[in-house]
């Protein structure tokens, strides 16, 4: 999911203030670049909030970029592995720990995985694994989708909220040219 953050009438806007010269563009360009940057943020809360998962991993799904009066914020909604929003703690878990983590019993997180189990890859990394087959290689790790961590309603969120602190901080911003 891509939106951008600009000023809706930049000519206008420019039309009104330019006695002030190159400090007007100057400062909506900084409104425009604090918004995205906010944005961005509020995005990584908000979704961490939704779903559960740390805004530390979350992080790399949200890319803000900002030139001038054009801001982006990129939000990468592609399916996360399932390890992200379950608990997995014991650090070598038995059995039944792994089945219960994995959500195969009513002893699991928020969601289920039947036939499921947590291991620890060589690389260090835990995760939710189902086997493909019977045999005991290959195995797949479990994602879950952004409609199953209510992320689906985001960009709504998100652009509503840039919206209402692009015009703040524009304010901010040529305020500051007044004084």
């Amino acid at each position: 999911m891509k939106f951008k953050v600009t000023i809706p009438d930049v000519n206008a806007l420019e039309g009104a203030l330019a006695e002030f010269g190159p400090q007007a563009s100057r400062a909506a360009a900084l409104a425009v670049s604090t918004t995205t940057r906010a944005t961005g943020t509020a995005g990584r809360r908000e979704a961490s909030a939704r779903s559960g998962i740390s805004q530390k991993r979350l992080a790399r799904r949200f890319y803000v970029r900002s030139n001038g009066l054009d801001g982006v914020v990129w939000i990468g909604l592609d399916p996360l592995p399932a390890g992200y929003a379950e608990p997995l703690t014991p650090r070598r878990p038995n059995p039944t720990q792994q089945r219960a983590l994995a959500g195969a019993s009513a002893k699991g997180g928020a969601f289920k995985f039947p036939h499921a189990f947590v291991a620890r890859m060589p690389s260090g990394h835990v995760g939710i694994f189902r086997r493909v087959g019977k045999k005991r290689l290959p195995i797949n790790e479990e994602r879950l989708t952004a409609e199953q961590l209510g992320l689906s309603g985001l960009g709504e969120y998100l652009q509503a909220f840039a919206s209402a602190k692009l015009y703040s901080e524009l304010d901010r911003q040529l305020g500051r040219l007044w004084e």
